[in-house]
């Protein structure tokens, strides 16, 4: 039983974020680029989630505002889910699949869930685990990073050495922003489904070759 998911980001308002511009500019200036990945600076746009189970797969966009999406997702995260095994039906905890996961995802949606006042589950606690503790995280980017001699490893690279449909159809996440700045809300949702579905291809591939 696996989830997968992926999460695109978009700057705070001025009026979100509670400075002035001068503070605003002060803090351009200071972080430059890596203002763009920062949960203090920036939320959540969509959380798109797909869950493959024994019976099928199931992809959703999850509605509402970035609240209502945490707290669906924590929703998720927290639930045991009934699979058969040897004939009997069972429930298990699920493992939890994405590309940057644990750099980036999960410590952004937790950050983000702090500043809304939300409880953090269980499963998404992190510190003071001991590796084998935290087997239900697959991350797939390290992975694939082990094997490198770079240490790099993009989905987008991924997708392409290994022949699978890239999510880049017209967008990427570099243009995230400015697809928000313009209105185009429903083409990043779809991009971003996109980038689930090129996930999971590449996780049955690495199941395929005996890498996971």
């Amino acid at each position: 039983m696996i989830i997968f998911f992926d999460i695109e980001t978009v700057a705070l308002s001025t009026e979100e974020k509670s400075l002035t511009d001068q503070e605003i500019k002060d803090t351009i200036e200071k972080y430059g680029e890596g203002l763009n990945f920062m949960p203090e600076y920036n939320k959540i746009l969509t959380i798109t989630v797909w869950v493959k189970t024994t019976e099928g797969n199931k992809i959703e966009n999850l509605p509402g505002s970035e609240k209502e999406q945490i707290e669906k997702f924590f929703e998720i995260v927290e639930k045991d889910y009934k699979v058969k095994r040897d004939g009997k039906e069972v429930q298990i905890m699920p493992k939890f699949c994405w590309h940057n996961i644990i750099n980036f995802d999960f410590p952004f949606i937790v950050k983000r869930a702090m500043s809304h006042g939300i409880r953090i589950p269980d499963r998404l606690k992190a510190y003071g685990k001991k590796p084998w503790e935290m087997e239900h995280f697959i991350d797939l980017y390290n992975v694939y990073k082990y094997l490198s001699f770079s240490g790099k490893g993009s989905l987008d690279l991924i997708c392409n050495f290994l022949d699978i449909p890239t999510p880049k159809q017209g967008i990427d996440g570099s243009e995230v922003q400015a697809y928000h700045d313009q209105g185009k809300d429903k083409e990043i949702l779809e991009y971003c489904k996109r980038d689930v579905e090129a996930t999971i291809n590449v996780y049955d591939k690495f199941v395929e070759l005996n890498l996971i």
